[in-house]
């Protein structure tokens, strides 16, 4: 399978890392029968775990052994790029799996509307869902990707109260909304013209 590695392109907001501009790697296929013709069938899991940088037993291009070696996409390589120690990353990735397993996939990732600003952050939130699923973390309750919005998360709640109370007046003329003609008076509520 050949992959297109863009990580060797200079500019002035990327430190680039040089490989060649394609990365061939081995894949596990099974080959079926459709339509009387012999068609070669890969898992997706395959394919994800392919464009990763650790050798698989399976060979190909710009593989390394271990975590430490500069490969495409391994701690080490993402080091150069990013200036995030190799340590820090594999730390925390062993234990959000790990807890995701000793809970049962019970790792949850909270992430703001800040990350949609910035440019391909498409790929950012593939990331995000890629740890999510190879840990078993979809789909279980108390797992997986929740959202936030600072606006919401300032507001003040009486205790126990998940979300806030809506707001006091009349469902047509909110708390802030007064008729022109009326005003309270503030010992009696009452209103007068």
């Amino acid at each position: 399978m050949a992959f297109p590695y863009f990580g060797g392109v200079e500019n002035e907001h990327f430190t680039a890392n040089p490989m060649q501009d394609v990365l061939v790697r081995n894949v596990p296929t099974r080959t079926l029968k459709l339509g009387g013709k012999d068609v070669h069938v890969a898992t997706v899991f395959d394919l994800l775990a392919a464009n990763y940088g650790v050798d698989r037993g399976l060979g190909g291009d710009h593989l390394g052994a271990t975590y430490d070696d500069n490969a495409p996409y391994t701690p080490a390589w993402q080091e150069s790029i990013t200036g995030v120690s190799r340590h820090a990353v594999i730390r925390l990735a062993r234990e959000f799996a790990e807890n995701a397993h000793k809970t049962r996939g019970k790792s949850m990732v909270i992430i703001g509307a800040a990350m949609n600003h910035w440019y391909h952050s498409d790929m950012n939130y593939r990331g995000v869902i890629n740890m999510l699923m190879m840990c078993g973390c979809v789909g279980q309750s108390g797992g997986g990707w929740a959202t936030t919005s600072a606006r919401r998360s300032c507001v003040r709640r009486p205790a126990g109260c998940r979300w806030p109370s809506p707001p006091t007046g009349s469902a047509r003329h909110g708390s802030r909304t007064r008729r022109a003609s009326s005003t309270r008076t503030p010992t009696s509520g009452a209103t007068r013209s």
